[in-house]
């Protein structure tokens, strides 16, 4: 009788729940679904959805901000007499500022929030477009280069961080960020030429300066930082071994010396050999589309091309000065362009794969490289086109090809 009662137990099917418990469970269901607390994890990740489009819509106008003003400031400085070494003084006081700066940005915020870091270095770029404005010799675009370079230090490796730590896909996150960014240099770069042309120079940086006001009004607004837990001194890692992060720091030198090569003398370039603006407008906006091109593309194939082949495409510097026609200045510049999109998503692809407490460190680092390739691409740059205007570019040339082989 034992041995039959428990096969009738075992036969009964584990799934099968009385009619009564059934009802329990479902009233239980009811009453979770309903409670207050229940949609707390749904809220949270609607807002960080939204930090995250705004810090995308944040990133884009800015980029378009400094894609506008970046042939600008050549141009005037040179208005302002100041000699080509001047001129590679004032593009590269920028990075001067930035390099040390990012260093610990990305730790600050770690430590502080990312918001609060955001906001001031909005505040401090406004500043920075006022004075620009309000110029009148090469001196003013230096001390504005100098504060321009430090706010934007305290800006790319917070928001680095915010978007990669709010976000589910990383690989989605790395693409959509170099595509809103790199797409605001591509429209600023086209408008830059009415401001050259049509509406005049200063005005540009006026209308900059609305601009970042209200990025800052959409950050303060709408964003929210990241939830973090309390952070101490034994909790972040400070220590960085430099020489484990030659793949990070090779890519990120490479993008911004072949790119600051380009916008600092180029402009400059085209206007002492009284040469069309329009090559100036087709140059940047050919280089900057190849580049957002490469970062969608990159992100549908989920991930990286050897960095080796960005430096190969950035060869192409080489051959940027001996062409007048337009079509001959596309056509390097989207090579140009192709090169410098992998080199950056190689580069950030590595600092975004560290552990997220410390991911400000190693976004840090990535911009600290970057504004040390602009800061020795703008004083060599300015050294050699004392020389002849066409030495940047082979110096340029040479830089990638000590890069090929690292």
């Amino acid at each position: 009788m034992l041995v039959k009662l428990r096969k009738a137990r075992s036969s009964q099917p584990k799934s099968e729940i009385s009619p009564s418990l059934r009802k329990l469970k479902l009233l239980h269901l009811k009453t979770f679904k309903n409670h207050p607390n229940s949609s707390l994890q749904a809220l949270s990740r609607s807002r960080k959805q939204t930090t995250q489009i705004v810090s995308y819509a944040v990133s884009c106008l800015v980029s378009l901000l400094i894609a506008i003003t970046t042939p600008i400031v050549p141009i005037l400085a040179m208005v302002f007499n100041a000699s080509q070494f001047e001129l590679g003084l004032i593009v590269g006081s920028a990075s001067l500022v930035y390099v040390p700066t990012t260093l610990f940005a990305g730790n600050i915020s770690d430590m502080f929030g990312r918001k609060r870091v955001i906001e001031l270095s909005l505040i401090l770029y406004s500043i920075a477009l006022l004075i620009y404005y309000l110029s009148y010799s090469w001196y003013f675009l230096l001390f504005g280069k100098l504060l321009e370079g430090f706010s934007l230090a305290m800006l790319w490796s917070p928001i680095e961080a915010l978007i990669s730590n709010t976000s589910e896909d990383q690989t989605k996150a790395n693409s959509i960020f170099g595509i809103s960014w790199s797409l605001g240099s591509v429209l600023g770069s086209f408008i830059s030429w009415f401001f050259l042309d049509f509406f005049g120079k200063k005005l540009a940086f006026l209308t900059n300066f609305f601009i970042v006001i209200l990025c800052l009004s959409l950050f303060f607004l709408f964003s929210e930082d990241e939830p973090r837990v309390e952070k101490t001194s034994q909790i972040i890692n400070f220590k960085l071994n430099v020489l484990q992060e030659v793949n990070l720091i090779v890519p990120s030198f490479m993008y911004s010396f072949t790119q600051g090569i380009v916008t600092s003398f180029y402009p400059a370039f085209v206007n002492l050999l009284a040469l069309s603006n329009k090559l100036i407008i087709v140059s940047f906006t050919i280089m900057m589309l190849a580049r957002t091109f490469t970062f969608y593309l990159l992100g549908k194939l989920g991930k990286a091309i050897n960095k080796k082949i960005g430096s190969m495409l950035c060869l192409s510097i080489l051959l940027l000065p001996f062409g007048t026609n337009t079509l001959y200045v596309a056509v390097v510049s989207s090579f140009l362009g192709f090169g410098l999109g992998v080199l950056y998503y190689s580069g950030l692809k590595e600092a975004l794969n560290k552990d997220s407490l410390n991911k400000g460190k190693f976004t840090g680092l990535f911009e600290s490289t970057i504004g040390m390739g602009y800061l020795i691409s703008s004083f060599l740059g300015g050294i050699v086109a004392e020389i002849n205007i066409s030495y940047p570019y082979l110096l340029s040339f040479l830089v990638s090809i000590v890069a090929m082989l690292i």
